[in-house]
């Protein structure tokens, strides 16, 4: 005798149909770096903001984005390498889903630090509203036996630019905040504008022919110079450049013709 035995399974519905391919619905921003000049800028992700834990630096055109992680699969209107221009701040970044049926549109606004305004009062010289502590230093690198004006425009070797950017590094550790030039080769500009964090005093000349330095005429007379030419030329000049948009990024002397105790500007002196 043949015994046939068929074994019969019963199977589900759900068993017999494909397994349903689940795509993600996550469209986060987790975090995101910026870059400029070699320096990274964090942020802080609050809803859909994305804000700079430190502002840029005044004057900054462009950053990179350094970093960006977003949810697993998702996808990104933005990624790394990409630069993203400070004129048009605010700024999206587009994250979407793997299943492509949700979206996030983050903002992030890239601010930058705004330009130093000085005036005056009867007393000092302010910078944004608070007086200014000039701790300042004279410097003028030369070589032996020249006159400082003799090698302003001269080819300089590497040893002699790491000196300069050496001196302007200490004056900075030491404490001041102002550096008084008297034509230094050129590149001691740039060696202060990397060292950041300085001031530049320009000369003002006064009556030599004083016989006390010291009187309450002379030194009241010299404040109200000052004074005078910072209302009159240093201010409306700063004030002149953000006005009409111009991000200005170096050193600018202004070259005076006083008359009779008035300041007259002849001539923009510029090192970049």
């Amino acid at each position: 005798m043949l015994l046939l035995i068929v074994l019969i399974h019963s199977c589900g519905q759900d068993e017999l149909s494909d397994p349903i391919d689940e795509k993600s619905s996550e469209s986060n921003l987790l975090k995101i770096e910026l870059e400029h000049n070699e320096t990274t800028y964090t942020t802080s992700i609050n809803g859909l903001t994305v804000t700079l834990l430190k502002t840029l630096p005044y004057g900054a055109e462009e950053v990179s984005i350094k970093t960006i992680e977003i949810s697993d699969k998702a996808t990104s209107s933005k990624k790394q390498g990409d630069l993203l221009q400070v004129g048009e701040s605010p700024i999206s970044i587009d994250i979407t889903a793997e299943s492509g049926t949700f979206q996030k549109e983050y903002t992030i606004n890239l601010t930058t630090e705004i330009a130093n305004s000085f005036t005056t009062n009867d007393h000092s010289i302010l910078l944004n509203q608070a007086p200014l502590d000039i701790k300042g230093v004279v410097y003028t690198p030369n070589y032996p036996g020249n006159l400082p004006w003799d090698i302003e425009r001269s080819v300089l070797s590497t040893a002699y630019e790491n000196s300069i950017l050496n001196d302007v590094s200490n004056i900075k550790e030491m404490g001041a905040n102002t550096i008084r030039l008297w034509d230094p080769p050129v590149y001691t500009y740039q060696a202060i504008k990397e060292t950041g964090g300085l001031f530049l005093l320009q000369t003002i000349w006064i009556n030599t022919e004083e016989s006390n330095f010291q009187s309450t005429a002379f030194k009241d007379g010299t404040k109200a110079y000052i004074k005078k030419i910072i209302d009159r030329i240093i201010e409306p000049t700063i004030r002149g450049l953000k006005e009409i948009g111009v991000n200005y990024k170096g050193f600018l002397y202004v070259g005076l013709m006083i008359v009779k105790g008035d300041p007259f500007l002849i001539e923009y002196n510029v090192r970049m």
